[in-house]
């Protein structure tokens, strides 16, 4: 006797939160979420159709955000472009504008999920252009997220928000007497411009270099280098820039080698 597949499930780290992804693919896929599951639980489920699985959304915490190794490959009912046009305007973000071999074009949802979305069957002409940004997007400051390294980010500009291909760029805030957490943005180059609060930036290798840094002082920094800050009286607000266009993708957590 085989097995099944009961679910196909997906791991939701902050800020992202189970009931919204299940709410971008209940949309998606014409699914109801289970009515048993309700915001801020930490599995919540799509109703699946008879003969297939179930999608499975679940709170993964302290994991970092990884590219998914598993895509999902929707049939649309329409033309391809459509079904692109459509999926962008419920939340969905294009990752690839270009179509590959096979004709599909890839998008990722809300939390970063990667999907493809395929040619229709019979082989139509895909006459219809695929969905560009809007000249100008604009950002309001919003409540923010804990980030993995340490201190608050807002959802600024960035591959989630706005479907940036390059860079993504926050305000962050550390409150008083605060140590970050070590880390490194793996393939990705910072920016840093202190807005207001005196503090150290620890960087280098075993965090051994310390500069102090207040408002008006701008830092670089290099792909990989490791570093953290570690603020004493003042609560600190700076504006960060990242090459990585994802929100977290690309923080790499360290062990502390710095001590306490």
């Amino acid at each position: 006797m085989t097995s099944v597949i009961r679910h196909l499930t997906f791991d939701c780290t902050a800020p992202n939160e189970p009931y919204e992804v299940a709410g971008f693919w209940s949309e998606a896929l014409g699914q109801p979420i289970d009515a048993q599951d309700a915001p801020g639980d930490d599995t919540v489920a799509l109703t699946a159709t008879p003969g297939s699985p179930a999608l499975l959304f679940v709170r993964a915490e302290g994991k970092k955000p990884e590219r998914n190794r598993v895509l999902l490959d929707l049939l649309p009912r329409g033309t391809r472009d459509e079904e692109v046009r459509r999926l962008t305007a419920l939340g969905a973000s294009l990752v690839d504008r270009v179509p590959d071999a096979e004709g599909a074009v890839l998008l990722a949802d809300p939390a970063g999920n990667e999907f493809r979305v395929t040619a229709e069957v019979d082989g139509g002409a895909e006459d219809a252009p695929l969905p560009v940004p809007q000249a100008v997007v604009l950002r309001r400051t919003d409540e923010g997220y804990q980030g993995v390294q340490g201190g608050v980010f807002t959802q600024g500009v960035s591959a989630e928000t706005v479907d940036t291909r390059a860079l993504c760029l926050h305000e962050v805030r550390i409150p008083p007497h605060t140590r970050g957490v070590p880390h490194v943005h793996a393939g990705h180059e910072s920016a840093i411009y202190v807005i207001s609060g005196r503090h150290e930036i620890h960087h280098g290798e075993g965090l051994a270099v310390r500069d102090e840094l207040g408002p008006g002082d701008m830092v670089f920094i290099p792909a990989d280098t490791p570093h953290m800050p570690v603020t004493t009286d003042e609560p600190v607000h700076c504006v960060v820039a990242r090459t990585d266009p994802r929100e977290q993708e690309s923080v790499h957590l360290l062990a502390d080698s710095a001590g306490t």
